[in-house]
């Protein structure tokens, strides 16, 4: 765990940052940081506090579920527009799109223009 973690810490160091590789996974770190940071440790807690905190730690838990998943669609939401208005791709969706325009025109998505 700790190597993995250096190598991501360093990698995050050396390379800017890419903000549309973080969509996918920041509500699973979000929810994850908040789960390790109000979970009640099992040697230490106590019958009557494990009660009280069991309904604030779910209720909690969805209260940052739901509010990961809002910031995921507004950003979603907010990066299509963006699509939309300038009809720029970003690269990874654009080598899909063209590979989609290519097939529904009849030809192969794997074919370089330059090899006909």
């Amino acid at each position: 765990s700790i190597a993995g973690l250096l190598v991501i810490v360093l990698t995050a160091l050396g390379l800017p940052a890419e903000p549309h590789y973080s969509v996918p996974v920041a509500p699973a770190f979000v929810l994850l940081a908040g789960a390790g940071l109000l979970a009640p440790r099992r040697a230490t807690a106590r019958a009557p506090v494990r009660e009280l905190v069991r309904p604030a730690l779910r209720y909690g838990g969805i209260a940052v579920a739901v509010a990961a998943a809002a910031w995921a669609a507004d950003h979603y939401v907010r990066e299509m527009r963006n699509f939309v208005r300038t009809s720029y791709a970003p690269h990874d969706l654009a080598v899909f799109l063209d590979g989609a325009a290519k097939v529904i025109h009849g030809a192969s998505p794997y074919a370089y223009n330059a090899d006909q």
